[in-house]
């Protein structure tokens, strides 16, 4: 069902899609981040898709792959090594300005020690392994094995750099989508279940990991689902 999807890197222009795709992948605090409702949609909307534009940080262009089908973007992945991951989490400066202009002034102070609580609970990145983020498929296109997709797309960029293992976190409570990576193989690493992260309705984040498989292996299991 995935014959037509093609993966690509993405560029600036794919911002507005992009934009959705990253608030449906934000599962678990994006109500702490934006709010809850349709306006908090559109805000989300209009931030995300201005912070996707800029160069070089964890939620930018990039670092990010747009799955792509005969009707258009349906999907994405932001995908980093580890110095790649580091190098962008230091580069949150270049975006802050826009949260602070785009957010109420009670939810853009909120943001800082929110930020820091995620920084502070995420397990760290080995030399060996290739981090998956912001995973996400329209809604309108799920379970049409685009997501297997992409999943196999970071599996691609990340033998082509040496590496392996894939590596990524879900929020505890997401249980669609920690079904579905077990699906695909990965297992819970680790599990961070902080104070300072229930303080904000998070109830654990999960590290999920994946040895990359071989070549052969990966055609075959490609062929089994």
């Amino acid at each position: 069902m995935t014959a037509g999807v093609r993966i690509r890197h993405a560029i600036p222009e794919d911002a507005p899609v992009a934009a959705g795709l990253i608030y449906e992948a934000s599962f678990g605090y994006r109500d702490t981040i934006f709010g809850e409702g349709e306006d908090a949609k559109r805000l989300a909307q209009e931030v995300l898709s201005r912070v996707f534009q800029v160069p070089d940080h964890s939620q930018s262009y990039s670092y990010s792959f747009i799955a792509e089908d005969e009707e258009g973007v349906c999907g994405m992945f932001s995908g980093f090594d580890m110095a790649e991951r580091h190098s962008a989490g230091g580069a949150v400066s270049r975006v802050a300005s826009l949260w602070v202009k785009y957010l109420p002034v009670g939810r853009a102070l909120r943001l800082v020690p929110f930020g820091l609580s995620l920084l502070g609970t995420s397990a760290p990145l080995d030399e060996e392994s290739y981090y998956v983020g912001s995973l996400a498929v329209l809604p309108e296109k799920r379970r049409q094995g685009i997501g297997r997709r992409l999943i196999m797309a970071a599996e691609e960029n990340a033998t082509s750099k040496g590496l392996k293992y894939l590596a990524l976190d879900v929020v505890a409570d997401n249980i669609t989508a920690l079904a579905f990576y077990e699906r695909l193989g990965f297992k819970a690493q680790s599990q961070k279940n902080a104070l300072r992260l229930r303080i904000y309705h998070i109830s654990g984040i999960i590290r999920m990991v994946r040895y990359i498989l071989t070549a052969d292996m990966g055609e075959e299991y490609g062929n089994k689902k």
